[in-house]
C-alpha cells in the first residue's frame, strides 16, 4: 500500500510540530527524493489522531526497545508510517530519521544561486514557526544539561574540557573533526 503514501510525523524533541502525508506521483513506489505530492496537517489533524496518539504514548517503549531508555530525544527527528492491512494498527514505522531531515518549508531556498529570498512568504511564515520550536527546545536541553551537570552520548557525566573556544579555535582534531567555516555571504 506504499503507493498511497506515507505518513511522516516531524517532532520537535518531545513536541509534535506537523504531519505530511508524502504520496509518490504517477503510482510511483517511493516518496523519497521530491517525487512525491506533499500534504501538511497540524498536529491535531483528526484524521491521524489514532496514530498520532498510540505513537506519542509508544515513545518511551520505542527508546527502551532501541536500547537509548531515558537519554533525551534528537532535537529534530521523523517517523515515517506506511499504511499497512491485516495488522493491529493502520500504519507501521518504515523509518525513524535524526540524521538528515530537512526544513520542508525553507526547500526554495535550497541551492548553490538561492537563499531565503526564495521562499514564499507563507512558507518563510511556517519555517519560522518550526525553527522557532527547534530554538526553544535547544534552549531548555542546555538548561537541562546545565542543572544535571553534564551528559555524553551515553548519558554519563561528560569529562573535563581541556580546551577553551575562549582561547580561539581548537587545534584540528581536537573535537574529532576540522571544522569549515562557512563561506561569506554577498
Amino acid at each position: 500500500r506504499i503507493v498511497e503514501g506515507e505518513v511522516r510525523i516531524q517532532m520537535v524533541g518531545d513536541s509534535l510540530f506537523q504531519i505530511i502525508h508524502k504520496k509518490p506521483t504517477d503510482g510511483g513506489m517511493s516518496a523519497v527524493g521530491g517525487v512525491a505530492e506533499y500534504t501538511f496537517y497540524k498536529p491535531d489533524a483528526p484524521e491521524f489522531k489514532e496514530l498520532i496518539d498510540q505513537f506519542i504514548s509508544d515513545i518511551p517503549n520505542i527508546m527502551d526497545n532501541l536500547g537509548i531508555g531515558g537519554e533525551p530525544l534528537p532535537i529534530l527527528w521523523t517517523a515515517d508510517f506506511i499504511p499497512v492491512d491485516d495488522h493491529s494498527m493502520p500504519y507501521v514505522v518504515g523509518e525513524f530519521n535524526c540524521s538528515c531531515v530537512g526544513i520542508s518549508k525553507f526547500g526554495a531556498a535550497c541551492g548553490p544561486d538561492k537563499d531565503l529570498s526564495n521562499v514564499a512568504s507563507a512558507d518563510m511564515a511556517e519555517g519560522y514557526r518550526l525553527t522557532n520550536l527547534i530554538g526553544k527546545k535547544v534552549r531548555e536541553s542546555l538548561e537541562d544539561l546545565k542543572a544535571s551537570g553534564g551528559f555524553t552520548a551515553v548519558g554519563k557525566k561528560a569529562p573535563s574540557v581541556k580546551h577553551s573556544f575562549k582561547q580561539g579555535p581548537p587545534p584540528t582534531n581536537d573535537l574529532g573533526r576540522e571544522s569549515t567555516p562557512l563561506p561569506a555571504r554577498s
